[in-house]
């Protein structure tokens, strides 16, 4: 038999995520996007349950539209390397040298 707080809450869809309390006293929620055929997992983290509510919803709708969270550990001089990168297939050949002297 199931008790009383089981009924009340319907069981969370296939990617809605799970919200927990961890031993350190924040509230984590774990979720999952598609994406490329695979199923992303992320985790938001906040100090109640209602702010981990919001930043998980904010967070899916993100990734849903394609923004993705800023990586903190991305130095200057990576992020001018990769943009290079995706700029050596798009810009002219002599822009593309334009750009490099100024990286």
């Amino acid at each position: 038999m199931m008790s009383r707080r089981q009924s009340e809450r319907p069981r969370r869809g296939r990617g809605e995520g799970s919200i927990g309390k961890r031993a350190d006293g924040r509230w984590e929620a774990k979720f999952s996007i598609p994406n490329d055929g695979r199923r992303e997992r992320h985790s938001v983290y906040g100090l109640t349950r209602e702010e981990v509510v919001t930043k998980m919803l904010t967070r899916k709708a993100d990734l849903t539209r394609g923004i993705r969270p800023a990586n903190e550990r991305l130095t200057v001089a990576t992020y001018l390397n990769e943009w290079l990168a995706a700029k050596q297939n798009t810009a002219r050949p002599s822009t593309f040298t334009t750009y490099e002297g100024i990286v």
